[in-house]
């Protein structure tokens, strides 16, 4: 039901965008300020922008589960264990928080990947209005969502008793999750610049992990053949990337949006 209500908000709210597309593209974009740019958002039809919506999520889902059992593993270690991984296998690694939360998980078992696909995806239908806000989503909001989930977990934690350690240790999987997440948040939505440079800074050791590339893509699907917003939107919700990591983010918004176009290939 969710999913159908997302079609519809999104058709509804992307018909009504007026914009025009210049016949050429300038001659030094960077010299042009992005919110000057007119062109016509393309909307395919219904039909092509449900399958494209569905193939998009159930496909990444598909590949999530394919690529869990061989996670971090080289190509040789692949081989051997599995040869060619044209399937859904069973896996054998171990438990983790970004991978598999449990032992024994039925072949086809996502990890992170899809996590965050389905946490930004409920985003997207709870807060479809403000992406077609003049001033795109709200980056505060999102950071609260995260936030909250993790505050929530650590809630359910608490319930557990102290005899059911199996439980407490699935448990804890689940909010360790999003814990290194909920330590750039916490200061981002109190606007705490100076422990939100220094959380994002030690975000899983401070490299450029290009982490926003997890949701990206779904942000991508609110913006159908217009790469330019969805750019925009992912960037603007990119608040745990640093550098061209958050460029990177919002590139790959950009090329979901394309992929949305009724004649992409």
């Amino acid at each position: 039901m969710k999913a159908v209500f997302f079609l519809v908000s999104v058709l509804i709210l992307v018909g009504s965008c007026d914009v025009n597309l210049p016949d050429k593209a300038p001659a030094n974009v960077m010299e042009v300020v992005p919110d000057t740019l007119n062109y016509q958002v393309v909307i395919p039809s219904p039909d092509t922008l449900y399958d494209k919506i569905l193939g998009s999520l159930v496909g990444s889902a598909i590949g999530d589960a394919m690529g869990a059992p061989t996670e971090m593993w080289s190509r040789q270690d692949r081989q051997r264990s599995y040869g060619y991984v044209d399937a859904l296998d069973p896996s054998f690694i171990d438990p983790s928080p970004e991978g598999l939360w449990d032992f024994h998980l039925p072949t086809g078992t996502t990890t992170d990947d899809t996590r965050w696909k389905n946490l930004v995806g409920n985003y997207l239908i709870d807060h479809l209005n403000d992406f077609y806000a003049p001033s795109g989503p709200n980056p505060y909001k999102f950071a609260d969502l995260i936030l909250n989930n993790y505050q929530q977990e650590v809630k359910n934690l608490k319930k557990l008793r102290a005899d059911k350690p199996v439980d407490i240790e699935y448990r804890v999987r689940r909010l360790n999750w999003l814990q290194e997440w909920a330590m750039v948040a916490g200061p981002f939505v109190k606007e705490d610049l100076e422990a939100y440079t220094k959380a994002l800074h030690r975000f899983y050791g401070g490299e450029l992990l290009c982490a926003g590339m997890l949701y990206a893509p779904t942000l991508g699907l609110a913006y159908p053949a217009d790469p330019l917003r969805a750019y925009q939107a992912a960037f603007r919700l990119g608040i745990f990337d640093q550098g061209y990591a958050r460029d990177i983010t919002g590139l790959t918004a950009a090329l979901t949006a394309a992929a949305m176009a009724q004649n992409a290939t």
